[in-house]
């Protein structure tokens, strides 16, 4: 398989927010926990944490492959909390990242902020999961009742 750095990093909106340059290994589980980011136009070389579980592999316009994120968008990838050291993530870090990532999947688009309910369930999830991949939106469930 082909290394991820050096891949460039798409949010949601399909616009490019920063590159690959490193990955970090979870070496006890022997798998890539974390795709370190330099956001574009970063100041002094800052990078950030994007965890591979909000990510895919793609191939774009030239099959030239790049890392999609689907819980955010490419301006917001900058916005991701950093980390204290450059070494390790501390579980409050890693809880701060995956909260931010995680609140992105209802409202990192104003199309994800509208809340549908269909019998009185809270279908935000289910709403976004439609928006983003440009599919129709849920309806309301209609009752057989008379």
């Amino acid at each position: 398989d082909t290394s991820p750095i050096g891949m460039e990093v798409m949010g949601c909106d399909g616009r490019f927010g920063g590159t690959v340059t490193d990955v970090w290994v979870d070496q006890s589980e022997r798998f890539i926990r974390f795709y370190e980011v330099e956001p574009t136009g970063a100041a002094d070389g800052a990078r950030v944490l994007i965890p591979t579980m909000f990510t895919v592999v793609r191939r774009g316009r030239g099959r030239k492959k790049h890392v999609y994120v689907h819980a955010i968008t490419g301006g917001q990838i900058a916005d991701i909390p950093p980390t204290k050291s450059g070494e390790q993530v501390t579980m409050l870090e890693e809880e701060k990242i995956y909260g931010y990532l995680g609140a992105g999947l209802l409202y990192a688009t104003p199309e994800r902020h509208r809340l549908r309910h269909v019998d009185g369930y809270d279908q935000c999830y289910l709403y976004a999961r439609h928006a983003a991949a440009g599919g129709p939106r849920p309806r309301r469930a209609r009752s057989t009742k008379g």
